[in-house]
């Protein structure tokens, strides 16, 4: 369960092969359909090699047996990208647009929604890049349905994924200040008269 609530649909599994520096870790994991990221590392192999995190010194301990290897953590410049996971099953009528709740493993932050381009090929459904409010788990994504018979999308689906930026990306400098992301946004914007562009 990557998001903590919604189950992965497990195709298979492999033994897989880890090396950290000298060190040679195996775990077996479960191969996945969608995962927005090449490989999650479980609770099971934290604990198979006592994981130890330290994020003072942004750094992790492996153990194997009595052998010890430290590695520093990777800073993460590149935006952190989250599966949106739709918490019901919904018709959307002809015609129409709804607004469907979705799951998401981030507690609370204002994020860039893209759609996911696998759905929308399967399914011929309208959904905007957008600015979207994560709070409490969860966020509200309206989906347009373009066609002229209902369409049905089930439990479970990846809806998009929602971009989260890094620290050094939350901040652009300008000479005489730092501007938040949120601000950024808007002073792109504000040439915008109409507010519901």
């Amino acid at each position: 369960m990557a998001d903590g609530t919604t189950p992965l649909k497990v195709i298979g599994t492999v033994q897989l092969i880890i090396k950290i520096k000298d060190m040679i870790t195996t775990i077996m994991a479960s191969v996945v359909k969608d995962l927005l990221t090449e490989c999650i590392i479980g609770t099971d192999y934290i604990t198979k090699y006592g994981l130890q995190f330290d994020a003072g010194k942004e750094t992790i301990t492996v153990c194997q047996q009595h052998h010890k290897i430290t590695i520093p953590m990777n800073k993460q410049d590149n935006p952190v990208r989250v599966p949106l996971i739709l918490t019901d099953s919904i018709r959307i009528p002809p015609q129409q647009q709804v607004t469907v709740r979705v799951s998401a493993c981030i507690s609370s932050s204002k994020v860039l929604f893209k759609p996911s381009y696998n759905l929308k090929q399967q399914i011929p459904v309208f959904m905007p890049n957008s600015l979207t409010d994560i709070q409490q788990y969860s966020a509200l994504i309206p989906i347009y349905n373009p066609t002229n018979y209902p369409c049905y999308l089930s439990k479970g689906v990846i809806i998009g994924v929602s971009t989260v930026p890094t620290k050094q990306q939350l901040e652009v400098k300008s000479p005489s200040r730092k501007l938040s992301l949120q601000e950024h946004i808007e002073n792109m914007v504000k040439h915008i008269e109409d507010t519901n562009q």
